[in-house]
């Protein structure tokens, strides 16, 4: 009995009456202390994990950025497009007289055709490429553009990189709905993740039609066996060509951008696409029309945020579209 008397008695002083209050009201303090910085913490016994993170894992998408997803880059009939890009102006300007200056007029003639200095207008392309173009973005999309927002911004319902291409071609100067309203569509093939592509079958005349198809920029190319040129024609995409588009995706990728290919088949019987489950199929021709590149800005308080965490010794870590995880 003394030893347990003892005991109770030992503990009533190691551990006072007030001390469970004096630890609540401490965490109290520090939930207030770090709401002031933006920081909510809802369960008080939290703070202190909080007040130790070593990692923050954020989405990037709406959080980072954004999510006013726009056009920032293109790659339209064999030629780069950037928008607005004055450095990449000056860069083929000095390129163009460096090669005219060494007397390689077929270089700088080659800098002069592959590149626009900005996304290209209606006026850059002939009447056959522009016409699908605008059908295969138009056509293959499910989103909608909404009433219009502060700042220069438009509501998009639906998927934003769909809203992305539809405000690209109002752009063109083109009415997304007046061109869905004027289309016959047969199907719809939704979007896959595991062909990560969706397409869109059309209808022209009785059995023939067109299949606009779009979706990852370098598994569309692979699927593609020819591609349409400035004035319309159809040519044969050779291996020199394949290797210039994913030397351009790569570089759009690296500046942080989305890239999404646009393809589309000519249909020469649509009963039978109609029937498949997923088009299009390896028997069918895929013609190359582009690839768009979309850009997320970054909120304006983002980038001192994060290198306000990297100072004090947090790594930050975003989600990006293809899935992984960038550090």
């Amino acid at each position: 009995i003394n030893f347990f008397i003892d005991s109770v008695t030992i503990i009533v002083v190691a551990i006072p009456e007030g001390l469970p209050l004096a630890v609540t009201i401490s965490l109290a303090y520090s939930v207030q202390r770090m709401q002031k910085d933006m920081n909510l913490v809802r369960v008080m016994a939290a703070c202190e994990t909080m007040g130790g993170a070593t990692n923050i894992c954020s989405d990037k998408t709406g959080t980072l950025t954004e999510n006013m997803m726009t056009v920032a880059q293109g790659y339209f009939a064999g030629r780069w497009a950037s928008y607005g890009s004055f450095i990449m102006v000056l860069f083929l300007s000095f390129h163009f007289i460096v090669c005219l200056h060494f007397g390689t007029f077929s270089s700088a003639h080659a800098v002069a055709y592959r590149f626009w200095s900005q996304i290209p207008v209606k006026s850059d392309f002939r009447d056959k490429y522009f016409d699908t173009l605008v059908n295969a973005i138009a056509i293959n999309s499910r989103a909608e553009l909404g009433k219009e927002l502060p700042n220069d911004r438009t509501e998009v319902i639906g998927n934003k990189t769909e809203g992305a291409m539809l405000m690209f071609i109002r752009k063109l100067e083109v009415d997304y709905r007046k061109v869905r309203h004027s289309a016959d569509v047969v199907k719809m093939f939704p979007f896959s993740s595991a062909k990560k592509r969706m397409s869109a079958l059309v209808r022209v005349s009785e059995n023939e039609g067109m299949l606009f198809t779009k979706g990852a920029s370098e598994i569309i190319t692979d699927l593609c066996a020819q591609y349409m040129a400035q004035d319309g024609s159809v040519l044969p995409l050779d291996e020199n060509m394949k290797k210039d588009i994913f030397s351009n995706i790569t570089e759009m990728a690296g500046a942080g951008l989305r890239t999404i290919g646009i393809a589309f088949s000519e249909v020469s019987n649509l009963d039978e696409v109609k029937q498949l489950e997923d088009a299009p199929s390896k028997d069918m021709t895929v013609i190359f029309l582009g690839i768009v590149g979309i850009r997320d800005p970054p909120r304006k308080e983002v980038p001192d945020a994060v290198r306000r965490c990297q100072k004090a010794g947090i790594t930050v870590c975003f989600k990006v579209p293809c899935g992984s995880v960038v550090c």
